[in-house]
């Protein structure tokens, strides 16, 4: 099914190099499917609503969060595919706008709930603006600074990077242009999660949160929360990386807190800032008041590495790019492919300039003086290409956007300082450098994906660009809106909502703003950082495959312990499922169904709780509630009625994932 593509297109501007380097469309450049559909940007907006507000709900609460794009395509792919008989190139567009509105909301919920921590907030109004306008400039500043380095990235180096993601997702929209898909098992997921999530948090049936300190131990501790979101982000995250991140958190709740219970009031304990008033303390206030501050020097030092460790790739992509400048400064647009089209470099260049100039213009919202908009505007582009870069090489889902945005914010930190910023006002102008840097960062490394799959399904580039600039447009809009709600409901930093890398980047600011920082508890954990990436060194130097992210390991020592160890769970049925299958072609298909059925689960608890905190902003929720918690009389079988649960979910997953077509 084709359609001529229409007069009125913006002009776009194409690589003048040629084609035939890069991979063969499935699609030929001389068919004209139709991409920008109707249906195709409904059915986008609805996956970015459905998929991201899940994403802003894993964030705030695990600080981690997963790829939409896979979930969103194979969705695509049974509505448009199978029910609409619409055409494969319209899915590559829906995909484009959930990634899209997926990694603006998650440059958001990393960085801005700070605003509110730090108590720079003024009003929801400003805190809905400031959200908006942050997510609409540095997202769409993301994707433009993304456009030039396409073809560098997806003809020129086809066969160097990989793109996992992109590349997966072009493989699912090819079969369902064959053999059609279903989407079933993700419906499945939400039906499952939504009605667990109605049992045991509205009408308070059981507790989810399994919590035992040992005393006898100097308060070591354990936990789980055996939710539907954890099972579901476990899952898909796999085994290996949950695994690492519980041995930062077995390391942190079983290991670090009885050393700082013992030595608290000694000697050792006073010079290192612990007191013995410690030993009042339960484990969740250690772990909150001082153990936090060893995951956050690991966090910090761990970015920087990653930081150092891409410097390379900065080369790799901006020699190529400003290379790619030249060249396509002119040529008749009907002499260029139609898979090679970009949006108009002029109209690029232009249009970032004047989002630049905006960014300086709001000064009296963002707190940025001249000198600091152009920091913003340089650092922005160099991680917008290191993530462009990267994403290539290890996937969206594995880009270490936390360290790299804490890196970028201790460097644009200390310049700011260098500025004269001080006080509120400098800590407001740091915030904003964060917020700009990694929404931009988050939405340049979305579109290098998605224009990766549409390389080889034979999409047009400039209609995946400007579908990625209408989710960022549409996740800008609603970014504000879900921030408010779920801040009214919970708070941040609480237990429900930790919010853990804006927590982060609020005792970095403030730290570095006021000079008031608990720094030997900073550097232990930098230097825990240190060790494990010369562990990592060593291992790479001998090809083992032992070695392990320094940024896994302090997020699971900032994090709950109950949050780590209940992710690997869902890591463990996982490698369960993959265990089941002989080959690689039939373990895709088979997960392909569990990855579906995992996005379910997280989605569906994220929406009950989306409705859950407007209802309690409404006084309705409250009434629902069937039993108090803390005294119903029955009230041990919390502990087994919450185990049996969480293993059933397991379970499902397992048995979605294994199933035989």
């Amino acid at each position: 099914m084709t359609t001529a593509a229409p007069t009125t297109e913006p002009a776009p501007q194409s690589d003048q190099t040629g084609g035939g380097l890069g991979p063969e469309p499935y699609i030929p450049a001389t068919e004209s499917p139709p991409e920008l559909t109707p249906r195709a940007l409904l059915l986008g907006f609805l996956c970015a609503f459905l998929f991201g507000a899940g994403n802003v709900y894993c964030g705030l609460k695990i600080g981690m969060t997963v790829t939409a794009g896979i979930s969103a395509v194979i969705v695509a792919v049974a509505v448009i595919r199978g029910l609409l008989r619409g055409h494969g190139a319209e899915c590559t567009v829906v995909q484009g706008i959930t990634g899209s509105a997926d990694a603006v909301l998650n440059g958001v919920i990393f960085s801005v709930p700070a605003l509110m921590l730090m108590g720079l907030a003024r009003g929801q109004t400003h805190i809905v603006l400031y959200t908006g306008l942050g997510a609409a400039l540095g997202g769409v500043l993301g994707i433009l600074f993304a456009v030039p380095l396409r073809h560098n990235l997806t003809v020129e180096e086809h066969r160097t990077l990989p793109f996992p993601e992109g590349t997966a997702c072009a493989k699912i929209v090819i079969a369902g242009e064959r053999a059609g898909a279903s989407a079933r098992a993700a419906f499945i997921g939400i039906g499952v999660a939504a009605g667990l999530k109605l049992l045991f948090q509205w009408l308070r049936l059981w507790k989810t949160d399994v919590f035992h300190e040992f005393t006898s131990l100097h308060k070591a501790a354990f936990g789980l929360e055996a939710t539907p979101v954890m099972m579901g982000v476990g899952y898909i995250i796999g085994f290996r990386i949950t695994l690492v991140v519980f041995a930062g958190a077995f390391l942190g709740w079983c290991v670090g807190i009885p050393v700082i219970d013992l030595l608290a009031g000694t000697a050792t304990g006073l010079k290192v800032g612990l007191p013995a008033s410690i030993h009042g303390l339960g484990a969740q206030e250690i772990g909150k008041e001082y153990l936090s501050y060893v995951g956050a020097g690991a966090m910090v030092m761990g970015g920087i590495v990653s930081a150092i460790t891409v410097l390379p790739a900065i080369g790799t992509s901006l020699v190529p790019a400003l290379r790619g400048l030249r060249r396509r400064g002119g040529g008749p647009v009907a002499a260029t492919p139609r898979t090679a089209r970009d949006l108009s470099l002029p109209a690029v260049l232009g249009v970032a300039v004047v989002l630049v100039v905006a960014v300086g213009a709001l000064r009296w919202l963002f707190g940025l003086g001249v000198g600091a908009t152009l920091v913003t505007a340089v650092i922005a582009f160099i991680f917008a290409a290191v993530s462009a870069h990267m994403v290539g090489l290890i996937g969206s889902s594995n880009q270490p956007v936390s360290g790299m945005t804490i890196a970028a914010l201790v460097v644009a930190t200390a310049i700011l300082i260098g500025l004269g910023y001080r006080g509120g006002s400098g800590q407001l102008a740091a915030l904003s450098v964060g917020v700009l840097v990694c929404i931009s960062t988050c939405t340049a490394g979305g579109l290098s994906q998605d224009l990766k799959t549409g390389a080889l399904v034979g999409n047009t580039p400039w209609r995946i660009q400007v579908a990625e600039i209408g989710g960022t447009i549409f996740a800008a809009l609603i970014g504000g809106a879900l921030i408010v709600v779920f801040d009214r409901t919970w708070g941040f930093a609480s237990k429900e909502l930790p919010a853990p890398q804006a927590t982060m980047i609020k005792t970095i600011i403030e730290g570095a703003m006021g000079g008031k920082l608990p720094w030997p508890l900073l550097i232990a954990g930098g230097c825990l950082s240190l060790l494990l990436e010369v562990w990592n060194h060593t291992c790479a130097r001998g090809r083992s495959t032992w070695r392990v992210s320094s940024l896994g390991v302090a997020l699971g020592l900032y994090l709950p312990v109950s949050t780590s160890a209940t992710l690997v769970c869902g890591g463990f049925v996982a490698w369960l499922v993959r265990r089941q299958y002989r080959s690689e072609e039939e373990y895709e298909r088979g997960n392909e169904q569990g990855i579906l059925a995992a996005s379910g689960l997280i989605a569906g608890d994220a929406l009950m709780a989306v409705i859950f905190a407007v209802l309690t902003l409404t006084k309705v929720a409250p009434k629902l509630a069937l039993r108090d918690l803390d005294q119903h009389a029955i009230a041990w079988l919390d502990t087994p009625v919450a185990l049996v649960v969480f293993a059933g979910l397991g379970w499902f997953l397992y048995r979605i994932a294994t199933r035989k077509k």
